[in-house]
């Protein structure tokens, strides 16, 4: 709130307007971020020690790893407890866990996907092993069910007024330069959850478009107050905005960084 005019939706040029109107004492109301949800998300299910085998190009070997279960659904492995940075990460979606074979560890299980890594564990016991069984293979399930919500809550979003977009990261005026063609058009955008929402303008009745900017990152680019979002894979589409002035860039690439930095880079 500026002087008592809510700003959520507002562009960069409507809030400095608000704050030149009068001569008197500014009153800014900031409001506190949710971050329960995301705490939640962090909260462990199972925690322990595993044997992660470690692959190389002349042998196999196993490494002690302190491995994490969340709530998120992602196995989070450290190489000693009590560690700040995981090693890495394992987003458990689509993945079946089942028992292995393996002729130098007794309890040995793996993590299999249809074109991705399998992933091989082993712990001490049989009730240990049908522990982390159980529990990936229902971070498993859970995941999917999430994923599922989430594509629903985008695809509802697209069809949505840009000003109905609920709680947006950031939102206002860029020029979005056209791919084929190199030309720029201005678009009211929108920003949520990593994803960019672009509207003809803000009274449009649906967005034109949208873009998941999971894995992407940010690139000064060529035209003046203008960035590049470019993506983790070289098959995936880039996408270049230029702002009004440079605060308007700065405030769109600080939001666009902090939303994407959300999203973990997972194996």
């Amino acid at each position: 709130m500026v002087n008592g005019v809510s700003v959520l939706e507002a562009t960069h040029d409507r809030i400095i307007s608000l704050t030149q109107q009068s001569t008197k004492t500014l009153q800014i109301e900031v409001a506190n971020a949710d971050i329960h949800y995301i705490r939640d998300l962090q909260k462990p299910v199972i925690s322990g020690y595993l044997y992660k085998q470690k692959d190389s190009t002349f042998l196999r070997s196993w490494k002690r790893r302190y491995c994490v279960m969340r709530q998120d659904n992602c196995l989070y492995y450290y190489k000693h407890q009590g560690d700040v940075d995981p090693l890495g990460a394992i987003p458990m979606l689509n993945y079946t866990v089942s028992r292995h074979q393996d002729s130098s560890k007794e309890f040995c299980f793996k993590a299999e996907k249809y074109g991705a890594k399998t992933y091989y564990f082993s712990v001490e016991n049989r009730e240990d092993m049908a522990r982390w069984v159980g529990a990936m293979n229902e971070a498993s399930m859970t995941s999917k069910k999430r994923k599922e919500s989430w594509m629903d809550v985008t695809s509802h979003n697209v069809g949505l007024p840009a000003l109905e977009v609920r709680k947006p990261e950031c939102s206002g005026s860029l020029m979005k330069c056209a791919r084929a063609t190199k030309t720029w058009q201005k678009r009211y955008c929108v920003l949520k959850d990593a994803c960019i929402y672009y509207y003809k303008n803000m009274y449009s009745p649906r967005a034109q478009g949208m873009a998941h900017l999971h894995g992407y990152t940010l690139h000064d680019s060529s035209k003046k107050f203008s960035f590049t979002l470019k993506p983790p894979e070289p098959q995936m589409k880039p996408f270049t905005f230029a702002a009004d002035n440079e605060t308007d860039k700065n405030r769109w690439v600080e939001a666009l960084s902090k939303s994407i930095q959300r999203w973990i880079k997972v194996d």
